[in-house]
């Protein structure tokens, strides 16, 4: 077998077992992409919150406002450790501020470290450059790439439809020429 044909069925061998891998990992991709834009992404039903919770978290909003000059724009999310009964609040530029959740008193602040894997999840969700890049970059390629791969799997089936069909014609002529 000379390494031409070898390496051409090593390809569409290889290109059978990658397809469905790659093709959910191209879906889920556009999901993930689309999460804040698709309502059955998001995650389901009103949070149960209680007058008192939303008080404290009103006057967390304060204190951080009051202490550290931060906004309610410039938040990003405020999380609630219960066990630690801490209150960590991250802002948009970074920065995370923990305080007890009883006295909210600080407890500490701090810059977070953009590391490498937080890089990388970034380059492949498409927010490392912001929002365009989100939608006129990685959304249209991913697009493209599954129209290639459904355009790729329908040639391939047309091929092997015409091999079948060649065969079977040429087992039909030589059994008619006898």
């Amino acid at each position: 077998m000379r390494l031409s044909v070898f390496s051409h069925k090593l390809h569409r061998v290889s290109a059978y077992v990658i397809a469905i891998p790659f093709l959910v990992i191209l879906i889920t991709g556009i999901l993930l992409l689309l999460r804040k834009d698709l309502p059955f992404m998001r995650s389901g039903g009103e949070p149960n919150i209680k007058v008192e919770q939303i008080q404290k978290m009103e006057y967390v909003f304060n204190v951080i406002d009051d202490r550290f000059n931060v906004r309610f724009d410039d938040i990003k999310a405020v999380h609630l450790y219960i066990n630690r009964g801490i209150y960590r609040v991250d802002d948009k530029q970074g920065k995370t501020y923990n305080l007890k959740a009883d006295d909210l008193t600080t407890i500490s602040t701090y810059v977070k470290k953009d590391t490498i894997s937080n890089f990388i999840f970034r380059l492949h969700e498409g927010t490392i450059f912001g929002d365009f890049t989100l939608y006129f970059i990685y959304l249209p390629s991913s697009i493209f790439m599954m129209l290639l791969l459904f355009s790729g799997i329908y040639f391939l089936t047309i091929r092997i439809k015409k091999k079948f069909a060649t065969k079977r014609q040429q087992k039909h002529q030589y059994f008619n020429k006898k």
